[in-house]
Order: structure tokens, then C-alpha cells, then sequence
């Protein structure tokens, strides 16, 4: 074990077990550096004089890897090996509690205590990121290949995606994904033939803290109308046609987690009866919930 100065002067601490494969270290709620002996199936600490006390894992062959001090004031580790699959925690007095994680052969990997009191970790086998709360209840988010995981300053767990050659971010609540929303109101209703009604289209990312990019707003008019503007509050809209009917389409582009933005539709209705009018958004990521990604509007015409 090495301990380097803001200086740059490193002293190094030899372990007592032989050949341990030290892994993951944090700093203690105690003053002491833990760290996991993958190698050798145990938990230890170094004071910062270096003298070490180390704890067997009760779990043989478990290969103890990632560890992070919890909000509890235990220390918080994975069990990597396909035999443990669990998560575990030691107190600073070396007593261990194991909890088993639901899913096989997930290989749990990195842990971070996350901003919601619970401790983060990824799962390698089963592309999932999961969180564990303090008195030992699993939930797993289906996700990605990923190792590295920390919470961010902006309240969200923050983790690697090692086969999306990116870096993702996971709300405490578990979403990594966007939801969109889409409303749609109308102004007059009832209208007559050949006066202009406005339809007001609210689009929102319900997400508290995940951004939405690439936004695009769809409206596809009805035969019976006359296209007359079409204004957004951010971004731009355009036209187009396909066997006589005319089609809207809004690029937004990105709307932050909790952002909202408009667009201001006018059409003319031709003849009298019931104007519908259907409004969708989609954007170039996942939508947790698209069962609101469509509104419909009914106008009364009269003549």
C-alpha cells in the first residue's frame, strides 16, 4: 500500500498477507484507508502510519473489488466472483453482512455511495447499474456494459459505458432515460369555415435531470385545412407534402431535463364538421414513457 504527498513523495506500506491483489480502496468513516485482497478474499484497513488489520470475507472465493464508505458508517464492497454475486458490507470493527443480488451471474464491479443515501454500483454480466440501500435492498436498472461509477455534483450517479464508448448518468431515482410529454389546446373552438384557429403545442421533458436531444415535433394536417404558420419557441419548423397533405415538422433540438418548449400552429379549416388534430415528438434518445409522446385535438367547424 503507497501513500504519495501533494508533493509528490511516495511511502509505501508492505501488506501483510503475501500476493493480496489490492483493488478498490476509499477513505473510512474511521480515519483509516480500506481496501479490498481480491486475491486473497479479504477486507482490510491501513491507518495513515500504515499499519494494517485485515478481515477475511465470510463468502468463500468471493472476490472482494469495489468499496465505498457508506452514509451508514460501514464500508460498502462488491463480491465480483460469479459464485458470490452479492454486496457486502463490513463494519469498521470488521463484522460483515452479505446480501445477495437478484439477477445471475451479474458481476458486480464499482460502488459509490450516490446523493439518495443509497450506494451505487454497476454490474458488469448483466449490463445493469443497480443501488443498494443501507439495510441491504437490491434494485437493478437495465442500462449498459459498465464499470467506473460516482456520484456527480449535479445529484445524479455518473458511471462508464464501456462498449457505447461514452459516459452516462442515472437520476438517484433510477431513470436514465428522457420523457417526453406533448399537449396540444386549440383557440377559437368552435370555428367557422375559413377563420384561422390556433393550436398550442406544449412540449416537455419530464425528466428532472436528463437531457433530450434531437426534439422533432410532427403534425400532420388534415386535406380540409390551409397550412398558415407555425412558430416554436426555440429551434424551427418547416413544411412538406405528400399526396396533397401537408405535414409540419419542428426540430427543437435539446430540451434539459425539466425544460419545456411551444409551437404556435395556425391552419384555416376548408369545410364544417370535426377538425383532428395529432401532434407527436420523438427525439434521438430513449423515452422511458412513450405513451405520452402523442396529443389530439378535436375542433369544432362550423359553417
Amino acid at each position: 500500500m503507497t501513500k504519495v504527498t501533494p508533493s509528490g513523495a511516495f511511502t509505501e506500506y508492505p501488506i501483510p498477507s503475501g500476493g493480496v491483489g489490492p483493488a478498490g480502496i476509499a477513505a473510512g468513516p474511521d480515519g483509516n484507508l480500506w481496501f479490498t485482497e481480491w486475491r486473497v478474499n479479504q477486507v482490510a484497513k491501513v491507518t495513515t502510519s500504515g499499519v494494517f488489520t485485515e478481515y477475511p470475507v465470510p463468502t468463500a472465493s468471493s472476490t472482494p473489488w469495489g468499496i465505498a464508505a457508506g452514509p451508514d458508517g460501514n464500508l460498502w464492497f462488491t463480491e465480483y466472483a460469479q459464485t458470490a454475486n452479492q454486496i457486502a458490507k463490513v463494519t469498521t470493527s470488521g463484522v460483515f453482512t452479505e446480501y445477495p443480488i437478484s439477477s445471475a451471474n451479474s458481476f458486480p464491479y464499482a460502488i459509490a455511495a450516490g446523493p439518495d443515501g443509497n450506494l451505487w454500483f454497476t454490474e458488469v454480466g448483466t449490463e445493469n447499474v443497480a443501488k443498494v440501500t443501507t439495510s441491504g435492498l437490491v434494485t437493478e436498472y437495465p442500462c449498459c456494459v459498465s464499470y467506473g461509477i460516482a456520484a456527480g455534483p449535479d445529484g445524479n450517479v455518473w458511471f462508464t459505458g464501456s462498449q457505447t464508448n461514452a459516459i452516462d448518468k442515472i437520476e438517484a431515482g433510477g431513470a436514465t432515460d428522457v420523457d417526453l410529454s406533448i399537449a396540444t389546446t386549440d383557440s377559437p373552438d368552435p370555428v367557422n369555415t375559413h377563420q384561422q384557429v390556433t393550436y398550442t403545442i406544449a412540449v416537455s421533458n419530464l425528466a428532472p435531470s436528463i437531457d433530450a436531444t434531437g426534439v422533432t415535433v410532427m403534425s400532420p394536417l388534415s386535406a380540409h385545412v390551409t397550412f398558415v404558420s407555425a412558430i416554436p419557441s426555440q429551434g424551427t419548423c418547416s413544411t412538406s407534402k405528400a399526396k396533397g397533405a401537408t405535414t409540419v415538422t419542428c426540430a427543437i433540438g435539446t430540451l434539459a431535463g425539466g425544460a419545456s418548449a411551444t409551437i404556435t400552429l395556425a391552419v384555416k379549416p376548408l369545410q364544417p364538421g370535426t377538425l383532428t388534430n395529432t401532434t407527436s415528438v420523438a427525439s434521438s434518445v430513449t423515452d422511458r414513457n412513450p405513451a405520452n409522446n402523442t396529443a389530439q385535438e378535436l375542433t369544432s367547424v362550423l359553417k
